[in-house]
């Protein structure tokens, strides 16, 4: 189904229906309740706010077309397939339409009630949910992620991903792009330490919560904002994560 025709088919009795607040069949109650998509009003002011639909420029991938989505998948006037699921997957859930919106659409819950409803509808292919695991599985812990990273770092000292870029122009468009993607040097590991004592007299004392992802992916940024820190009369201090036990 092309971008033309789902965004017909969305249109096509979901918005202005009271029964867009059922399940598909009416069996049990949807995501969302039929006013929540009838507040918007269609205008394309959030159009100018959404990074997906300036990027890509489709309908279906701006939020006025993403209402009009969720409510023909809940009022089941829209199949739910690979494509209607990829426009909402696109979604950043930044919430900058909310701030353009001037009739006040809560899109941002709209969306993040949306997407468990796909889930438990929706069967993804196998490789994506191997993905899609693989990324929960490692993406918020600092330490599995360092690990997974190890690698990369072995190739680059022995010169394999220079090679790799020298050769990025012959590769297919799919490695070539995540070729792009790859740091070029891959920087090291960013260290956030323990504390940081104020400079000069100390006005207040503010723990910090270690990111997952920033440190050893992003490491510039921890230390842009460790080089802030030392300059401020406020004392920092690095909170250590608690690990629940079974009982």
């Amino acid at each position: 189904m092309t971008d033309g025709e789902i965004v017909r088919a969305a249109t096509h009795g979901a918005i202005g229906s009271r029964d867009a607040g059922r399940d598909v069949g009416g069996a049990a109650p949807g995501f969302a309740a039929a006013t929540a998509f009838l507040e918007c009003v269609h205008c394309g002011l959030c159009h100018s706010a959404c990074p997906t639909y300036l990027e890509l420029g489709t309908e279906a991938d701006s939020p006025r077309g993403r209402i009009h989505l969720m409510a023909a998948l809940q009022a089941g006037t829209l199949t739910l397939d690979a494509a209607a699921v990829r426009h909402l997957d696109l979604c950043l859930g930044c919430r900058g339409c909310e701030t353009a919106c001037p009739s006040g659409v809560q899109y941002g819950s709209l969306i993040e009630a949306a997407r468990p409803w796909i889930e438990a509808r929706y069967r993804r292919p196998l490789a994506t949910r191997f993905r899609r695991r693989l990324a929960l599985a490692v993406l918020p812990y600092r330490a599995r992620l360092r690990l997974a990273l190890a690698p990369l770092r072995l190739l680059e000292r022995v010169g394999a991903l220079a090679a790799v870029g020298r050769l990025q122009s012959r590769l297919p468009a799919r490695w070539r792009y995540r070729a792009h993607l790859l740091p070029k040097p891959l920087p090291p590991v960013a260290v956030v330490p323990i504390a940081t004592p104020a400079r000069g007299a100390e006005r207040m004392h503010v723990q910090l919560l270690v990111g997952c992802v920033i440190s050893p992916s992003m490491p510039a940024i921890v230390r842009r904002r460790r080089g802030s820190r030392a300059r401020t009369s406020t004392r920092f201090s690095r909170r250590r994560r608690r690990r629940s036990r079974s009982s």
